[in-house]
């Protein structure tokens, strides 16, 4: 069951990889990849966890899980969330 464990947290290390390059680049934002990545990663060391008899730890990481699921709906919501952009007509000068 190691597997699991190696897997997850080789996808968590790729998950801070592409936040690091985002950073590098300039953003300052959470980047949606990064937070996908780490997901999954968190799974595979859920699933290690509880196949490990390591319940404690399984039910960290499920914690972990939850809030980067609420984190990832967040970005994924914020994305396609469109601004409303008010047309705006110049004022015309009354004249006296």
């Amino acid at each position: 069951m190691q597997f699991f464990a190696q897997l997850g947290l080789s996808l968590v290390i790729i998950a801070w990889v592409f936040q690091l390059l985002a950073t590098l680049k300039g953003s300052k934002n959470i980047q949606p990849q990064f937070v996908l990545f780490y997901l999954i990663g968190v799974i595979f060391l859920i699933i290690d966890g509880f196949s490990a008899g390591l319940n404690d730890i399984a039910f960290l990481n499920l914690v972990c899980l939850l809030v980067s699921l609420a984190l990832f709906v967040r970005l994924i919501s914020r994305d396609q969330e469109k601004p409303i952009k008010l047309k705006t007509t110049p004022k015309k000068k009354k004249r006296k």
